[in-house]
């Protein structure tokens, strides 16, 4: 997680005894941004949301464009209803097909699992084959990227909005992922500058201790005493919550009862059934069998929601405006959780992902695995969407990114990429549709995000003409207001 290396504001935290802090909501009380706002909105917020190994393009692509479009086979769970709206989760989201990631083939001498990833959010080639004076390296002064320990040469698109629109929260952004790094086939994809990778937390434990039981004192003593009391950090700070809720409006009142119940609800979880694993370790995320230092995805179908829910507080909190979220077990994941199982002639998930897209053996268990990767979605999508903000939601002030560095990753492919937007960025983003942009980059669709939040780019990433024709051409057409 990057901090800024501030102080938790007064607006951002309840304090207790020992110098705990539990984080609040975004209240109308303390914040001149939403009065600022027609309508009351919260502020704009971005997650990057990624998973590994690409799709089954065939089954992705809905049917028809515009807004009449028919959601495909692996994006069916986006039918599920908006809490809020109750309306088609599809309403709110814009699904484009046809986008290249056009500089990963710039990569010369790097296979497709290290190139991919970096290249998918920064559009920007590996660190050391771009020339002191911004111009690409030819191939044979290029470095291979052969033990995988080779970055981007720029940031990512989310953590260019979380400098430019987020200096005034604890974290520039909160990074979780799902699965243990060691299971990842790749260095994460997020990056924060040149050479600097995002590191996520891969511990729910953890990113709970971090995020919403944050201690003034370096000395840990105060919260081991609550979990070994089988007590939770909320019953420290009953008297500042008694005191806020006599001072805010019906509104925010309702908005701490049910962000209280959320960080309980959370407690829980990642404890294992009791306050934060009071009486001993917990296993992490309450989930046995789940192991950060381990290849295969035990108890991932249980952590999953545990990692999303504690994203979606992070920004409810206002601790952040920007999030990633990110899969990363890619070689052997089994998703034992749908019952079918891995065809018997193919040792690993990475063998079967290369050679049987198409066949009848192995395609079954390939999309319903997609498709629990849109339920993944479809939860954070919910999530969003069930916190009230002014006129609308959490959701509504929110653009969040899904992309994989894949199309059809059986050749490591690095066109006609899977990507969906959901949110409409405070009402600047036209929501409800399919558009078909074959030929266009990721990089268009990252400078229509920087767009939708008033900034005024016309490109992102590495500009590269005289190699590889234009990265960006501008704006992706019919997505913005």
């Amino acid at each position: 997680m990057r901090g800024n290396r501030r102080g938790l504001s007064r607006r951002n935290v309840l304090r207790g005894a020992s110098g705990i802090a539990v984080g609040l909501p975004f209240l109308e009380l303390f914040s001149s941004e939403a009065k600022a706002r027609p309508g009351g909105e919260g502020p704009q917020r971005m997650i990057s949301f990624f998973h590994p190994q690409g799709m089954i393009m065939d089954a992705w692509v809905p049917t028809g464009t515009g807004s009449n479009y028919q959601l495909s086979e692996i994006l069916q769970p986006l039918s599920t209803l908006n809490p809020a709206t109750g309306n088609p989760l599809s309403e709110d989201i814009v699904v484009v097909s046809g986008l290249d990631n056009v500089i990963m083939p710039l990569n010369a001498d790097s296979y497709g699992h290290p190139s991919a990833p970096h290249t998918l959010f920064t559009c920007q080639p590996l660190a050391p084959n771009v020339a002191p004076d911004g111009t690409l390296l030819p191939n044979a002064q290029q470095t291979p990227n052969e033990d995988n320990n080779l970055f981007a040469a720029g940031p990512s698109i989310e953590q260019v909005i979380a400098e430019r629109h987020g200096q005034n929260t604890m974290y520039r952004s909160v990074d979780l992922s799902i699965g243990g790094r060691a299971a990842a086939l790749m260095a994460p994809p997020f990056s924060a500058g040149v050479n600097d990778p995002i590191e996520p937390e891969d511990d729910p434990m953890a990113a709970f201790d971090r995020l919403f039981t944050d201690l003034d004192v370096e000395d840990p003593t105060p919260l081991q005493r609550i979990r070994a009391a089988r007590g939770s950090v909320l019953d420290t700070v009953g008297e500042s919550f008694n005191q806020l809720q006599s001072r805010v409006g019906a509104a925010d009142r309702v908005r701490l009862e049910a962000h209280l119940d959320k960080i309980r609800e959370l407690e829980l979880q990642v404890g294992g059934g009791t306050p934060l694993g009071a009486c001993g370790t917990p296993s992490v995320g309450g989930v046995p069998g789940y192991d950060t230092d381990s290849w295969t995805d035990v108890g991932l179908d249980q952590v999953a929601p545990q990692m999303i829910d504690m994203a979606v507080m992070a920004l409810a909190c206002d601790l952040t405006r920007v999030s990633t979220l990110q899969f990363t077990i890619g070689h052997d994941p089994r998703f034992d959780w749908l019952g079918m199982g891995i065809p018997g002639q193919w040792d690993v998930w990475h063998s079967m992902i290369h050679e049987a897209r198409y066949t009848t053996s192995g395609r079954p268990l390939m999309i319903a695995a997609m498709q629990w990767y849109t339920e993944m979605f479809v939860y954070l999508l919910q999530q969003l969407a069930s916190i009230p903000e002014g006129d609308g939601t959490m959701l509504d002030n929110t653009v969040v990114l899904w992309l994989s560095e894949f199309g059809d990753g059986d050749g490591h492919g690095s066109q006609n990429l899977p990507a969906v937007l959901a949110g409409n960025a405070c009402g600047r983003i036209q929501t409800g549709q399919h558009l078909d942009h074959t030929d266009r980059s990721i990089g268009d669709l990252c400078t229509t995000i920087l767009q939708a939040f008033g900034d005024d780019d016309a490109s992102f990433g590495f500009e590269h003409e005289a190699y590889h024709g234009p990265t960006v051409t501008g704006p992706l057409e019919g997505i913005l207001v």
